[in-house]
């Protein structure tokens, strides 16, 4: 994938093995919702996984979840 430039991860578990799939640890970045990262020479932007716990307790919004793939976007075309 020669253009890919942003890895959106769903969840912390998704964001940790991601980074450990580029040798780095998870620590390498901030966890939780819109955290940003590197790895690999990529951006990691991270989003709370859309699982029903997440979405029926309003911990992920909708606009929450857009919000990461706007933001995606952006880092895309810059």
């Amino acid at each position: 994938m020669p253009n890919l430039k942003v890895i959106v991860t769903l969840g912390d578990v998704s964001r940790r093995n991601i980074l450990k799939a580029f040798g780095r640890p998870g620590t390498a970045m901030p966890v939780g919702h819109g955290a940003e990262g590197e790895a690999g020479g990529y951006v990691i932007l991270n989003s709370y996984h859309c699982s029903r716990l997440n979405t029926n307790t309003g911990r992920l919004t909708p606009e929450m979840f857009e919000a990461i793939f706007e933001r995606a976007k952006t880092l895309i075309a810059a």
